[in-house]
């Protein structure tokens, strides 16, 4: 099992040290988890969103590692609770830019935290309600609706 690091909170770390013990475990920079795709039988990654449309929010690297899946034909599944699925827009912001380059040349500085990936990249979503299909996040969507709208 390969486990990114998750930058920039680290919390992979502490999920890859959970699983020791039960599985073989690697940790590896995110940079490097498309290079590690290839050896996979599937891609588990989160999602701090999930759009009715199947489109996925999560920390960058998420799409690079799905690209790399779907050019190695392996199944790229999203693990999240059902909460997870939005109905609005889910920020997608830079981190502070002093985190990336704090030199003196004037440069802008493009350091996201989050990017989207696109529904075409993902095979499915997974809750505590099972395995999703794109029908079941717009019923579930549908539900987040209704309790929006619910006074």
């Amino acid at each position: 099992m390969f486990v990114a690091e998750s930058r920039p909170g680290g919390e992979g770390i502490a999920v890859a040290e959970s699983f020791v013990g039960d599985f073989d475990v690697t940790l590896t920079s995110d940079a490097n988890v498309p290079a590690t795709v290839a050896d996979a039988d599937a891609v588990l990654v989160g999602a701090d969103a999930v759009f009715p449309d199947g489109r996925v929010v999560n920390k960058v690297g998420t799409r690079a590692a799905a690209l790399a899946a779907r050019d190695a034909g392996i199944p790229v599944l999203v693990v999240c609770a059902a909460d997870k699925v939005a109905l609005e827009p889910h920020p997608v912001g830079d981190s502070e830019a002093g985190s990336l380059y704090d030199g003196d040349a004037q440069l802008d500085v493009c350091d996201p935290v989050f990017e989207v990936v696109p529904a075409r990249l993902v095979d499915g979503v997974v809750t505590e309600e099972g395995r999703l299909d794109s029908a079941d996040v717009e019923r579930v969507a549908d539900e987040h609706r209704r309790w929006a709208d619910w006074e």
